[in-house]
């Protein structure tokens, strides 16, 4: 048997890796539309 620690813990890492990739999905989203032409803006 696990304890509720265990699954606690897996619960809050699964919730970060969906985060981290939520926030790459919509960095790459807001970046890649003016992949093509840069307005002077890095």
């Amino acid at each position: 048997m696990e304890t509720p620690f265990a699954l606690i813990g897996r619960f809050l890492i699964l919730t970060g890796l969906i985060l981290i990739l939520m926030g790459i999905f919509f960095y790459l989203a807001f970046k890649i539309p003016g992949f093509g032409k840069l307005p002077g803006d890095i």
